[in-house]
């Protein structure tokens, strides 16, 4: 009978044993199932965040993705916002530069035209004894209408 309360004892120990291996597999088990359910959270919102990325739907981007990504997407907008608004800028720019442009090339005509006129007049004009040019009425009526545009 004496080796029965050991057998007993070592039952109870071995008993207690196994109900702490028991415990330890049961709460090694939750937490792998909780770290499951945590990365396919994770999974699932990231395909979600996807999803809202791809069709360009702000309620739903807000909703699954995280404020990293809001942050990128936020900035992401204002650059396109801010390269739109370049790029009317300089078509508006341009359109100024080519009005310019064709400004300054018709007052080029005309000033050469004007030039072309005043030197055909000079030409017909009768010269003096001296070489100088003798400009009559007719030479003058001329002259001014050949300096003026359109003339």
């Amino acid at each position: 009978m004496i080796g029965r309360p050991y057998l007993y004892l070592a039952g109870a120990a071995g008993l207690a044993a196994a109900v702490c291996v028991l415990s330890a597999t049961i709460i090694e088990r939750d937490r792998f199932k909780r770290l499951y359910e945590d990365d396919h959270q994770v999974v699932e919102k990231a395909r979600a965040c996807d999803v809202a990325l791809t069709g360009n739907k702000a309620f739903e981007l807000a909703m699954a993705c995280t404020p990293a990504v809001k942050t990128v997407v936020a900035q992401r907008n204002a650059a396109r916002e801010d390269t739109t608004n370049l790029k009317t800028e300089l078509q508006r720019v341009r359109n100024g530069r080519d009005a310019a442009i064709a400004r300054a090339e018709a007052r080029a005509t005309t000033q050469a035209k004007r030039t072309l006129n005043v030197q055909t007049v000079l030409d017909a004009a009768p010269r003096g004894g001296d070489g100088l040019v003798e400009l009559s009425g007719d030479s003058l009526r001329l002259l001014d209408e050949g300096a003026r545009p359109g003339g």
